[in-house]
C-alpha cells in the first residue's frame, strides 16, 4: 500500500530563538499529517538563519500521539488564540528527551510527509491553516 497524506494542519513559523551575538537566529515551523495508514506524524521544520539570511534547514519527523502527547486535528481556525493554543497544548505535553523512548517514523512515512509538505506547504509555509481534508 502506498502510503498518502490524507489530512494535514500547519501551524505556520510558532517559536523563533532571539539573536545572540554571533548573529544566529532560527525560526520554527510546526504542521501535522495524518496518513493513509491512520498514523498523525508531526513535522517540525527548522530554518537557520546568519545575520538575518536562511543559511540552512532541518526536519524533525515524529509521532504526534506517542507517550503523554495526544494531537488531535481540533476545529480551530488560521490567526486565532484557539489556534495558538491548541497547538502549545500538545507541544507542553512533550515529554523532556530522556523521560521516555521515542519512536519515530519509519523511511517510508518520513518520505511520503516530507515529499507533501515540500510540494504543498513549504511555498507558504508561514500561512497557518484549519484542519484539511486532501
Amino acid at each position: 500500500m502506498t502510503l498518502k497524506v490524507i489530512r494535514y494542519k500547519n501551524y505556520g513559523c510558532v517559536m523563533t530563538s532571539e539573536e545572540d551575538e554571533s548573529k544566529y537566529d532560527n525560526n520554527f515551523f510546526w504542521s501535522f499529517y495524518e496518513l493513509s495508514n491512520g498514523k498523525i506524524i508531526d513535522l517540525e521544520f527548522i530554518e537557520n538563519l546568519t545575520n538575518g539570511r536562511v543559511t540552512s534547514n532541518d526536519y524533525y519527523f515524529g509521532y504526534a500521539n506517542s507517550g503523554f502527547q495526544k494531537y488531535q486535528f481540533g476545529n480551530s481556525k488560521p490567526n486565532t488564540k484557539e489556534m495558538s493554543n491548541e497547538f502549545f497544548d500538545w507541544f507542553e505535553s512533550t515529554p523532556l528527551c530522556g523521560d521516555f523512548r521515542v519512536k519515530h517514523p519509519d523511511k517510508d512515512e518520513e518520505k511520503c510527509v516530507k515529499e507533501f509538505y515540500l510540494k504543498y506547504i513549504e511555498p507558504n509555509k508561514d500561512i497557518e491553516t484549519s484542519s484539511v481534508e486532501v
